[in-house]
């Protein structure tokens, strides 16, 4: 019961928040392990110890870190222990919480939505496309 209350609350945050449809897991929300947030230098350090006094093969753990972590994200739930660091948290943070960029119809760059119109106006010619 109180899983099934976390998972409406989950979809109530991500409609409220605005969230695009694309961030949003596929499965929507889902039950998984413990997150160890940790610095960097103490991330291979975790696993080793948390392998090291568990019994084999009696915990999973997963880390989250590096420059193709998101192509495991459909995988974290798969884990019952997943490292990351303070460092990827505040950057994922970043990435999910700024506006998405949206691409000028004249000239194709990408903005924040919130600077396309001061593009438009000053840089590319107005907003009819006109164009300079």
């Amino acid at each position: 019961m109180l899983w099934s209350l976390a998972a409406s609350e989950w979809k109530k945050e991500m409609e409220k928040n605005d969230i695009a449809e694309h961030l949003i897991p596929k499965g929507g929300c889902k039950r998984a392990g413990t997150l160890v947030v940790c610095p960097v230098v103490a991330l291979a350090q975790w696993k080793s110890e948390i392998e090291k006094f568990t019994k084999p093969n009696s915990v999973t753990v997963g880390t989250y870190h590096g420059p193709n972590r998101h192509k495991i994200v459909p995988l974290l739930s798969k884990y019952d222990i997943v490292l990351t660091t303070y460092q990827v948290i505040e950057a994922d943070f970043r990435k999910m919480s700024s506006p998405n960029k949206v691409k000028c119809p004249n000239c194709g760059q990408k903005y924040k939505s919130d600077r396309l119109e001061l593009h438009l106006k000053y840089f590319c010619g107005g907003k009819e496309g006109g164009g300079t």
